[in-house]
């Protein structure tokens, strides 16, 4: 088991050290190159800000209506009394 972690530890500093260099000890560029002056009103791209605003919304849908007559919940609960009978 030791031997185990001790592998699993040496793989995580390898994929992951290199990353934190870059982040904190590397010098920063003095421009990027695909930076735009003007990107307009929203800070990012509607492909990279779209999926997370959808993903919110449903987790919030999810939680207001859980308590609801045909709620995803209560069909799991109908689902396991049936089952478990």
């Amino acid at each position: 088991m030791l031997p185990v972690l001790v592998a699993s530890s040496l793989l995580h500093a390898a994929y992951f050290l290199p990353i934190l260099y870059r982040a904190w000890f590397r010098p920063a560029p003095a421009a990027w190159p695909s930076e735009r002056p003007n990107q307009g009103r929203l800070e990012t791209a509607g492909a990279l800000l779209w999926p997370p605003l959808v993903t919110a919304g449903l987790a919030l849908a999810a939680g207001l209506f859980a308590a609801a007559p045909y709620s995803p919940l209560e069909w799991a609960a109908l689902i396991a009394e049936r089952e478990y009978r």
